[in-house]
């Protein structure tokens, strides 16, 4: 009896023993979520406040707007839209010449003259000097119109708002500050963001 005793003894404490080994595993599993809860709330916040630092206040969204504003009210849409139907009449007008010329086919060692190579010699060849240069306008007018839809705002009583705005908006968008001027002035439709900026100083 005193054996039989003993063994149920001794299973009891095996079996206090392990439940008390399962609460422990139960109380670190516990404190691990709690803890993997807290580092996913400081994440989350963290990227909050990432995503805070990123975009404009309200002042700036209102002075890109009034920016975008002076677009529509100095008539740059419009301007852009007749410029561009005049371009693709006078493109279909030299398609219309240069489509039946043979020595413009023979030069590229076609006896016949079929329309889809006719089109690919005028657009890509014989219309390429003239596309440089009607790019090269259409850059021009649009970093005019950059500015004076920049003035616009800034007539408004946005100038620094805009000015910051444009700041911020080049560092959402990663883009260069400093361009070599020549480069900027041929290839870039909008003149660099220090550019615009002093400019704009005239109305702060």
């Amino acid at each position: 009896m005193k054996e039989l005793w003993g063994k149920k003894d001794d299973k009891q404490e095996e079996e206090k023993k392990e439940m008390k080994e399962v609460e422990n595993k139960e109380e670190t599993e516990e404190e691990a979520q709690k803890e993997a809860e807290k580092d996913g709330e400081k994440k989350n916040n963290n990227g909050e406040e990432k995503k805070r630092k990123l975009g404009m206040q309200n002042d700036e969204v209102v002075a890109v707007l009034g920016h975008e504003l002076g677009h529509w009210e100095l008539c740059h849409t419009l301007f852009n839209l007749v410029i561009t139907e005049l371009n693709l009449l006078l493109l279909f007008a030299v398609f219309a010449y240069f489509y039946r010329q043979e020595s413009l086919f023979s030069a590229f060692g076609f006896d016949t003259q079929p329309t889809l190579i006719g089109l690919m010699i005028v657009f890509q060849f014989v219309t390429a000097p003239y596309n440089q240069l009607i790019g090269f306008f259409m850059t021009i007018c649009s970093r005019r119109m950059e500015f004076a839809a920049d003035t616009y705002s800034a007539e408004l009583g946005y100038a620094k708002h805009l000015s910051s705005g444009l700041i911020k908006i080049g560092k959402d968008n990663l883009s260069l500050p400093i361009d070599d001027p020549y480069y900027s002035a041929y290839n870039h439709s909008h003149p660099p963001i220090p550019e615009r900026i002093a400019a704009l100083r005239k109305y702060t």
